[in-house]
């Protein structure tokens, strides 16, 4: 799943859950920059990932932390 966040600049973030392949994803967005698009960091379960391409997962549930920068 790829992650390409484009918001409103005056927004923090935001939260939202999905459901993809049998796995539900909390996917936390943090907008500390107050830019549109793009993304500096992301990570998966506490585990930095490069790109914003989420791995498929294999679990129930799956926390999903993105910076956009």
């Amino acid at each position: 799943m790829i992650v390409n966040p484009c918001i409103p600049k005056a927004w923090n973030g935001f939260k939202i859950t999905r459901k993809f392949r049998g796995t539900t994803y909390t996917i936390e967005v943090k907008n500390p920059d107050h830019i549109s698009k793009g993304v500096k960091e992301l990570w998966v379960d506490g585990i930095k990932i490069d790109g914003n391409k989420i791995p498929v997962q294999i679990k129930k549930a799956c926390e999903v932390k993105v910076v956009m920068g």
